[in-house]
C-alpha cells in the first residue's frame, strides 16, 4: 500500500518523472551518444579509481506537517570504470554521514522539533559494493544497477544539449532503505525498504568534451525521494516521506573537497582510505 493514500503532487512526481524519460530513450538514433557522453561524464579512465561528492540537505515530509529540513546529507561515491562485454561497467561503494544544520560539523544525533526528543541517527553509513554497466547497441543502450541490499526495477539516462551546455540526466528506480543506526541498509526482505528514486543531473560545456578521454571536471546536482521516513527520526508510524537533494562533484581520490567530512569518516569507515587516498576495497 502507498505511503501516499492522498496523492499529493510530490508524490505523484516521485512515481512519474521517469516516464518522459523513457520515452525519449527509446528514440532516435543517439543511442551512442548517450553511452558515449555517459562514458564522458559519469565515470574515469578505466582502471582509475575516481569520485563523485555528493554534499546537500536530508529533508522529511510528515503527514500534516510541512516539508523541512532535518540535517545535513554527505556523500563520497568511490567508483572504478573497466570493460564489460562491449561496454563499460562502474564499480562502486559510497560512504557518508550526516551534519548539524547550524554548525556543518557530522552529528551521530538529531533532536526532533516537534516531539523535543533527541534522537539518535545513523553516524555514518555505507551502500554497495554496487555496479553500473552500460552497454550500447543498436536497438538502443542497455543501463543495468545491482547492488547489495537494493533491487533496481529501472533506470535509464538520457542526454539534451542546448548551444554550449551539455547535460546528462539518469533516472534510477530503487528498493532500498534508509540505513539503519549501525551504518547499513536493511535487508530487501526488511519492512523498513521502500521505493527509492534518484535523479542525477550532469552538466559540462561542448569545449570539455573535444578531447576523447573522461571529462575530470564535473558537476551537476542529485536528489533521492524515499515513499516513507527513515524510523530513526523519531516519528512513529506516521505517514510521510524523506527527500535529500544537493550537488554533487567528480574528484581525484586524493582532493578533499569537505575537510570536516573527509576527517570523520577516516575515523568512522577506516576501510574505504589508504593514507590520504579513498580506495575502493
Amino acid at each position: 500500500m502507498s505511503m501516499f493514500p492522498n496523492p499529493t503532487r510530490r508524490a505523484l512526481l516521485a512515481t512519474g518523472l521517469v516516464m518522459p524519460f523513457a520515452l525519449m530513450a527509446a528514440e532516435g538514433d543517439g543511442n551512442s551518444e548517450v553511452a558515449n557522453l555517459w562514458r564522458r561524464l559519469f565515470t574515469g579512465p578505466l582502471g582509475e579509481t575516481i569520485c563523485w561528492w555528493y554534499q546537500g540537505t536530508l529533508y522529511a515530509h510528515v503527514d500534516r506537517l510541512r516539508e523541512f529540513p532535518v540535517v545535513g546529507l554527505h556523500a563520497i561515491m568511490v567508483a572504478r570504470a573497466s570493460e564489460q562485454g562491449n561496454g563499460l561497467a562502474l564499480d562502486y561503494r559510497t560512504i557518508g554521514c550526516f551534519s548539524d544544520l547550524d554548525s556543518g560539523e557530522p552529528v551521530r544525533r538529531w533532536r526532533n522539533p516537534f516531539t523535543n526528543r533527541v534522537e539518535d541517527i545513523p553516524p555514518f553509513f555505507i551502500e554497495g559494493p554496487g555496479r553500473y554497466v552500460m552497454t550500447p547497441s543498436v536497438e538502443g543502450v542497455a543501463l543495468t544497477l545491482t547492488a547489495a541490499q537494493t533491487r533496481t526495477n529501472r533506470i535509464v539516462a538520457t542526454m539534451e544539449t542546448s548551444g554550449e551546455r551539455v547535460m546528462l540526466t539518469q533516472i534510477e528506480g530503487t528498493l532500498q532503505g534508509f540505513p539503519a543506526l549501525d551504518g547499513k541498509l536493511p535487508p530487501l526482505d526488511s519492512p523498513a525498504v521502500t521505493e527509492r528514486q534518484t535523479r542525477i543531473q550532469l552538466i559540462t560545456q561542448r569545449a570539455a568534451l573535444a578531447k576523447a578521454e573522461p571529462v575530470a571536471d564535473v558537476r551537476g546536482f542529485f536528489s533521492h525521494v524515499y515513499d516513507a521516513l527513515p524510523p530513526w527520526l523519531g516519528f512513529g508510524e506516521a505517514l510521510g516521506s524523506g527527500l535529500s537533494k544537493g550537488q554533487m562533484r567528480k574528484a581525484r581520490t586524493d582532493e578533499i573537497v569537505n575537510r570536516a567530512v573527509w576527517a570523520y569518516l577516516k575515523r568512522q569507515v577506516p576501510s574505504a582510505f589508504s593514507g590520504n587516498r579513498l580506495v575502493l576495497p
